[in-house]
C-alpha cells in the first residue's frame, strides 16, 4: 500500500506542468518631472525573457535612454541598448537571484536614478503584466524624485540619405589626460557630429561635441567644470559619431587619469 502511494505521488509530480518561459515587459517613463522605469521591481522564472521597452509614442517630453544590466553576484553592468538608436532591448535571465538594472543617461544606480531589479526564481512568478503607457498616467506615488525628464529637443534631419540605413563607425585612437580631463584622437567613417562623455562609473562628468567636416582624424577635449570635485582617479571617455542624417555610431571607449 506505501509502494503503491509512493508510486502515485512519483506520477503526479512527473505530470505536473511546468511553467512555460514568458517575456515580461518594461517601459522607460518620462512623466511628473522624473524619469523612471514602470515597473522597476520585477519578478520573473529561470528562463523568462525581460524587455525594456524605450519608446514612448506620443510622449511630448520623451527622454533618450539606454540599458544596462548587472547579473546576481556580479558588479559590472552589460550594455543592452545605446541611447538614441534603440527601441529596446531583451535578454533572457538564466540564472536565480536578483538582477539590477538601470539608465546611464538618468543617474543610473544612484539612490534617485533610473534603475530597478529583477528577482528570479525558479517557481512561476504570475501572469505577465502589461506596463502599457505609464506616460499618460503619471505616477504618482511618494517615491524618490529622480533627475528631472529631458524635453525633446529632436529635429528634423537637415540631410536626407535616400536609403542610407549605415550607421557611421568610430574610433578612438589615442587618449591623453590635460586637467581635468582628456584629449581624444578619433577617426570616423562619414562627416557629422563627433560627442565625447567623461564618465566616473555611470555618471556623466562633462560632455563636449565637435564638427567633423569629413571623415578621418579628429581631435577633441572634454574637460570637467572646476565644480566638479575630483581626486586622481580612473574615469572612462566614451565617444560616438553622428552623421548628417542623425544616424548614431555604436559608441567606442577608452580609460584615462583624471586629476584636479
Amino acid at each position: 500500500m506505501i509502494r503503491a502511494a509512493c508510486l502515485c505521488a512519483l506520477v503526479l509530480t512527473v505530470l505536473a506542468p511546468v511553467a512555460s518561459a514568458a517575456t515580461r515587459p518594461i517601459q522607460a517613463t518620462d512623466a511628473g518631472g522624473r524619469s523612471y522605469w514602470f515597473k522597476n521591481a520585477v519578478a520573473a522564472q529561470v528562463g523568462d525573457t525581460i524587455e525594456w521597452r524605450l519608446r514612448q509614442p506620443g510622449n511630448p517630453i520623451a527622454a533618450s535612454h539606454d540599458v544596462w544590466l548587472i547579473k546576481p553576484g556580479e558588479t559590472t553592468g552589460t550594455q543592452l541598448a545605446y541611447a538614441g538608436p534603440s527601441d529596446g532591448a531583451t535578454a533572457v535571465v538564466d540564472q536565480p537571484g536578483v538582477y539590477r538594472f538601470y539608465c546611464s543617461v538618468h543617474d543610473g544606480l544612484s539612490p534617485n536614478g533610473m534603475n530597478g531589479t529583477i528577482t528570479v526564481g525558479t517557481d512561476d512568478p504570475g501572469p505577465v503584466e502589461d506596463p502599457g503607457q505609464p506616460w499618460t498616467v503619471p505616477d504618482t506615488s511618494p517615491a524618490p524624485a529622480g533627475p528631472a525628464a529631458a524635453f525633446n529637443t529632436s529635429v528634423a534631419p537637415p540631410v536626407f540619405e535616400l536609403g542610407d540605413t549605415k550607421r557611421p563607425e568610430v574610433q578612438v585612437l589615442s587618449v591623453s589626460g590635460v586637467r581635468r580631463g582628456a584629449r581624444v584622437r578619433v577617426r570616423t567613417s562619414e562627416a557629422g557630429t563627433l560627442t565625447a562623455k567623461l564618465k566616473l562609473g555611470s555618471r556623466t562628468i562633462a560632455t563636449a561635441r565637435v564638427k567633423a567636416p569629413r571623415p578621418g582624424d579628429r581631435f577633441l577635449t572634454v574637460r570637467a567644470r572646476a565644480r566638479v570635485h575630483l581626486t586622481t582617479r580612473r574615469a572612462r571617455v566614451q565617444v560616438v559619431a553622428t552623421d548628417a542624417a542623425l544616424l548614431d555610431s555604436r559608441s567606442d571607449s577608452t580609460w584615462v587619469w583624471l586629476g584636479d
